[in-house]
């Protein structure tokens, strides 16, 4: 009894100052080196949890790759506009969001310590992409977020990490007229293109058997659905209502579908190139959130777009999807062109998407239309430097850190835009001063007119910019892919370019409107749709019925000899044709 009780009189303050000392420790290895290149991360961030509803570690064995533990899985929610920061050059930042890409040989257990020293949450992740888009608790500022970037950069699991910054819309500001547009000059960008003369064979859209293609316009729209000035088939669940909704994505959509047809109204004589009901599957950019500041920064940045342009590509399944965009880098400043619009950001950029779109076995499923930009305060010309998607298939020498080529992705044409003649003329002039070069293909982007918004009422606008030239090409695409089904997307991009006609350069002219070098050729809406016909049976070695888009132009009149028309070229043609 009294050995018991001296032993635990020995030993009783002994066994305080342990456990005292082990909760000193754990304390300390709780708060101790955050980062994974050594030093304590900035603000609080090293002291609370990851985000919430985020996935906080990957799965699987600690030595095995990053590779084998991933799977998809997204919950891209919104981004407050108190998270969000403009830097110094101009360009929006949202400092709650990375993108960090892995080495080959990078395992899970890296990439979970790394989530663990930046208590960062998975908010996406997809097989194939040795990505992960994280969530962090806000550091306070873009300093402290750059201290992040630089200390996860110098981690050897790292490959690089991009910021999420939020693309400027390709349109030039300030270029809007209210005056109404003459009844002409409403669709002068269409009548340059030869619109007027594809439109006449709009009856063979509804002979064509296949699947009708679906256009995906990425854009900043923000006031609802299209009403019945447009003639699409939309989703409601598609667009957000805002209190400040954007006027470019409806414009956009006009060029490409406003109604054919409409009525003896400034925004019944806006017609779209693509004269039937396009299917539209839009993805609008300004989300379901508050936007606050400029305009031509939507409420996504560009790694939310990219990946919900994923998920709805996975939705439609392939079925002859034409995407438009015209998003750029933030460069409308010189200090952002000195920082985004360059040859370093613009490779990264690239390769992110090039992986992104091959890892999701998503390459050459869809055709992807992407403005060429507009030349802005950095004076930079060139179009692989405006946007990612540019990027991707205009830098041909690409390849990662270690050296392995990343060929550029074949599916995309990069639009110029064309500045035209005066009304009257209806002819290409050259490319416009304002865009830039390089680019696969041009359309008509200098004043064009077309909807202002989604309603009767809210009138119609002029603008200029590759925004808007970009949209007119997209909606040729549809146009033809619609009459041929069949295509594929390589097919439909060499008709495309086969068809478009040259330019003249810009030295011919000596104005100050166009831009100096040789544009890329413009569309030619009418010989594009011509060659849906077979050459046999052009020739006479084929049958008449795989020539459907010239016996439509033929056929003029109906069974009972009237005009109109029956399917099929005949005697009551004949007459008819007599007749005119």
């Amino acid at each position: 009894m009294n050995k018991q009780a001296d032993f635990s009189t020995i030993w009783q303050p002994r066994l305080i100052l342990l456990l005292a000392m082990l909760g000193v420790l754990l304390i300390l290895s709780s708060c101790g080196s955050g980062g994974s290149g050594g030093g304590s991360l900035p603000g609080n961030i090293d002291d609370i949890s990851p985000p919430p509803g985020t996935l906080t570690e990957l799965s699987g064995s600690p030595d095995s790759p990053v590779s084998s533990a991933l799977y998809d899985f997204s919950k891209l929610d919104p981004i407050p506009a108190s998270e969000t920061e403009t830097d110094a050059a101009g360009a929006r930042i949202a400092r709650t969001v990375l993108e960090i890409w892995f080495q080959d040989d990078a395992t899970v257990a890296q990439a979970n310590r790394l989530l663990d020293d930046i208590n960062g949450g998975i908010i996406d992740i997809s097989e194939n992409v040795p990505a992960m888009l994280v969530r962090i608790n806000d550091p306070g500022s873009l300093d402290a977020l750059q201290t992040i970037i630089d200390d996860i950069t110098a981690n050897p699991a790292v490959a690089w990490v991009r910021k999420a910054v939020y693309p400027e819309l390709s349109s030039l500001p300030a270029n809007v007229d209210l005056n109404v547009p003459t009844q002409i000059e409403a669709i002068g960008h269409q009548l340059t293109v030869g619109a007027h003369a594809a439109w006449n064979v709009r009856d063979a859209l509804s002979s064509a058997q296949g699947i009708r293609p679906t256009m995906v316009v990425v854009d900043a729209f923000g006031a609802g659905a299209p009403f019945s000035d447009y003639g699409v088939r939309a989703s409601v669940n598609d667009y957000a209502n805002i209190q400040n909704p954007s006027r470019h994505g409806y414009h956009v959509l006009g060029i490409m579908a406003a109604d054919y047809g409409g009525g003896n109204d400034e925004r019944g004589r806006i017609t779209g190139i693509y004269p039937g009901n396009l299917e539209v599957s839009a993805i609008d950019i300004l989300g379901d959130t508050q936007v606050t500041g400029a305009l031509n920064s939507g409420a996504d940045p560009m790694p939310y777009i990219e990946n919900k342009l994923r998920d709805r590509l996975r939705e439609l399944n392939g079925n002859n999807i034409v995407v438009n965009t015209s998003l750029g880098f933030p460069c409308k400043t010189a200090a952002g062109a000195a920082q985004y619009c360059t040859d370093s950001y613009a490779r990264q950029a690239a390769i992110s998407w090039i992986l992104k779109v091959r890892g999701w076995g998503l390459d050459n499923t869809f055709l992807h239309i992407a403005a060429a930009g507009n030349i802005t305060a950095g004076g930079n010309p060139y179009a692989r430097l405006d946007n990612p998607f540019a990027a991707a298939h205009l830098t041909r020498d690409l390849a990662l850190p270690d050296g392995t080529p990343v060929p550029a992705l074949t599916n995309t044409l990069v639009v110029e835009s064309l500045t035209r003649n005066g009304a009257s003329v209806y002819q290409p002039l050259c490319r416009s001063a304002g865009s830039k070069g390089g680019g696969d293909i041009s359309g008509v982007g200098t004043d064009v007119w077309s909807l202002a918004g989604p309603r009767p009422g809210d009138g119609v606008i002029q603008k200029s910019g590759t925004s808007m030239a970009a949209p007119q090409v997209a909606g040729l695409a549809a146009y033809v892919w619609a009459l041929d089904p069949g295509l594929d997307v390589a097919t439909l991009i060499s008709r495309l370019k086969a068809s478009s006609r040259p330019v003249m350069p810009a030295a011919v002219y000596q104005i100050q409107t166009c831009s100096l070098g040789q544009p890329a050729s413009m569309i030619d809406a009418y010989a594009a749709v011509l060659s849906v016909d077979k050459a046999s049976a052009i020739d006479g070695t084929g049958q008449p019925a795989d020539a459907r888009v010239r016996g439509t132009l033929l056929d003029i009149a109906d069974g009972t000899g009237s005009l109109g028309s029956n399917g099929q070229f005949d005697e009551y043609d004949l007459t008819q044709w007599l007749l005119l």
